[in-house]
């Protein structure tokens, strides 16, 4: 129960994990289901909890949560959270419209800000730009820095806000072609 209690904090309690055996599954209200990971002789590992950092928590880390999760890399389970977000902002509807263009629906969620229960709870955060990373590094102990990147190395994610949609698919495009070099995807 624990375990739920966390994740439920950090991914607004639409993300459980089921542990059964050696295999841990996730599902969420909107009905998506995947395999996290197979385990080990141990036993199931844990998953591995990575947050996507941006500004509002409106358009890049919510658009690269849910590119994230329709890939269902193994052994990941996706959240997004915003530096300076007001919480339960709606998902901004350009991206929703440049996502639903490449098959992914019903993901919009509402905004969250961080704070201690999401960073205690987080294994990795992948920073939209430099300005995140050094935000949450400010909110983490030295020894926990290396938890923290930026999505595209040196480069910055476009910060699409305000602009036509347009933007927002080169913005989509930025993030979709980081995750799948940081996950090794085709």
């Amino acid at each position: 129960m624990r375990r739920r209690t966390e994740l439920g904090q950090l991914y607004g309690d639409n993300s459980i994990v089921l542990v059964s055996g050696r295999m841990a599954t996730t599902a969420t209200t909107s009905g998506e289901v995947g395999e996290v990971n197979g385990g080990d002789k141990e036993g199931p590992r844990a998953p591995r909890r990575i947050c996507f950092v941006c500004t509002g928590n409106t358009c890049r880390s919510q658009m690269a949560e849910a590119l994230a999760r329709s890939k269902n890399i193994p052994g990941c389970i996706f959240g997004s959270c915003g530096v300076s977000a007001q919480l339960g902002s709606p998902a901004n509807p350009h991206a929703v419209t440049v996502l639903s263009e490449i098959g992914i629906n019903n993901w919009g969620g509402r905004s969250k800000p961080i704070n201690p229960k999401v960073i205690q709870g987080v294994d990795e955060f992948i920073c939209m730009t430099s300005s995140h990373v050094a935000y949450i590094k400010k909110c983490l102990p030295e020894d926990q820095h290396h938890k923290v990147r930026t999505l595209l190395g040196t480069e910055e994610v476009l910060d699409p806000i305000g602009r036509g949609v347009e933007v927002y698919r080169q913005t989509r495009d930025q993030i979709a072609a980081g995750i799948r070099a940081r996950f090794g995807l085709n």
